[in-house]
């Protein structure tokens, strides 16, 4: 039988009195006929709110000021995140929960100003062009009568995470009858025990508006046995506040067991490559040793050229060997989130530097890419030692705009020629094998990074790495 505690949530702390935000004092902010709040973006919590945003949101302004933001919106706090601070775009169709606890859809425009060195959100709320007013979503007073005969597992949970209501599909998934719902289920005691804590941190983190990612966690049924779900969960709110959570739980049994058996496919073809590349490579390396005793013993100089020329074609196969390993590792690994300034000093680590000096910019920010990203940066630095002639330098920096995140490697090399500028990422071009930075956007693409080279010929070689939005983010608190 399932056990369960009580668990009380910390006190929330109070926010910033009004006189802190710029717009204290101007009449025109509290009397405008637009909805308008102020967030401050340090610690993601409404400075002020005027008459309009109470009236549209149905929170008092005592409700309002001191509020997380995120409890205000049904996203995630990255994308909130991006949204206030502009990064998504100063406009963007968002939903927004009620203080009775009804959801609708409004317009959020974001325009970030500052008062004493302190940055702030300046934001309105309207509704969409197409409605007169707040236009509502599906009505969820019936909720769990609509819930009931839905397929997939759908529960509600209390603030103290006791499960309130679980619909027929979650109760026969998790193997629970109604007389359990009564006794009490608490769900950290649904995770196995070595994610428990860390579901408990997710969940007192949600109902403080702190809104994650989709999440997948191993659970256990009434039986003891386990499985892996995806669970999506969104706020309680009623008369304006916070009183539990609800979600979608779905079995993601049939998903891992098709990754698994891909996952062993993969490492059976792996290893039948990397014994075979293994043996081609000895027999290479003999072959090469008995053409350089051919060439030295060779009684017919008229031999020599010829038997160099078969030299070099066994070491160009040894090349295109060592090529095919490489190869073969990118995406064997799933994509990671990996810090930028620690990536750069490890790629940075492994040159001989003499006269050259490699700088790197402190970018706090993390880039989710594959976890070779380490041999692209490895690859710029050979390439501006390989091909940019006497150079003195090589920088690193990352920069973050409304166009999205870009790493930038400059030399202060010869640079690359207009007309070179896209074959240089071609299989096979160069002097050397060919194949760096090739091998670098074929790493890069598998997150839907790009690389460009953007300098001008004479004055040095200049890789822009662009990031797409989501795939890059900063070390910044929740909302």
């Amino acid at each position: 039988m399932f056990t369960h505690s009580h668990r009380r949530r910390s006190a929330r702390s109070p926010g910033p009195a009004d006189g802190d935000s710029p717009l204290s004092d101007n009449p025109l902010f509290d009397q405008a006929p637009a909805a308008m709040l102020v967030v401050d973006l340090q610690d993601w919590r409404i400075s002020r709110a005027n008459r309009a945003a109470s009236v549209l949101l149905g929170h008092s302004s005592d409700q309002l000021v001191g509020m997380r933001a995120g409890l205000l919106f049904t996203i995630d706090t990255p994308q909130l995140q991006r949204l206030l601070t502009g990064t998504d775009g100063s406009s963007h169709e968002v939903t927004v929960v009620r203080g009775d606890g009804t959801t609708g859809l409004l317009w959020l425009s974001s325009t970030v100003v500052a008062q004493a060195g302190r940055p702030e959100a300046l934001i309105a709320l309207t509704s969409p062009l197409c409605d007169s007013g707040f236009r509502p979503q599906l009505c969820m007073g019936d909720f769990q009568e609509f819930a009931a005969g839905l397929p997939q597992a759908v529960y509600e949970m209390d603030l103290r995470f006791i499960l309130t209501f679980v619909n027929r599909a979650g109760q026969a998934m998790f193997g629970v009858t109604d007389a359990d719902l009564s006794a009490g289920l608490y769900i950290p005691d649904l995770i196995v025990s070595e994610q428990r804590e860390e579901v408990i941190a997710v969940l007192s983190g949600s109902l403080d508006g702190i809104r994650s990612l989709r999440r997948e966690w191993l659970v256990r049924r009434k039986d003891g046995s386990t499985f892996p779900v995806m669970i999506h969960a969104t706020l309680i709110v009623q008369q304006g506040r916070v009183v539990g959570n609800r979600g979608l739980v779905i079995d993601i049994s049939e998903l891992k067991r098709s990754q698994e058996a891909l996952e062993a496919a993969n490492r059976k073809l792996n290893l039948l490559n990397a014994v075979t590349r293994h043996d081609i490579q000895n027999q290479v390396t003999a072959l090469l040793g008995y053409l350089t005793l051919a060439e030295e013993s060779a009684c017919d100089p008229e031999q020599v050229p010829l038997l160099t020329k078969g030299r070099a074609v066994a070491e160009e196969i040894s090349r295109q060997i060592m090529f095919t390993r490489d190869y073969q590792e990118i995406g064997i690994r799933a994509p990671e989130w990996q810090h930028l300034s620690t990536v750069l000093a490890r790629a940075r680590a492994g040159w001989e530097l003499g006269d050259v000096a490699i700088t790197i910019g402190d970018p706090d920010l993390q880039v989710y890419a594959d976890p070779m990203l380490e041999k692209v940066f490895s690859n710029l630095i050979d390439n501006a030692f390989r091909y940019g002639g006497p150079i003195t330098g090589v920088r690193f920096s990352a920069t973050v705009t409304d166009a999205g995140c870009q790493i930038i490697c400059a030399d202060d090399g010869r640079g690359v020629r207009n007309d070179q500028k896209e074959m240089i990422f071609l299989e096979g071009v160069g002097h050397h094998t060919g194949f760096g930075l090739f091998l670098a956007r074929e790493i890069l693409k598998l997150t839907g990074i790009t690389i460009a080279e953007t300098g001008v010929y004479g004055e040095g070689a200049v890789f822009i790495i662009s990031v797409p939005d989501g795939g890059y983010r900063p070390t910044v608190q929740g909302l």
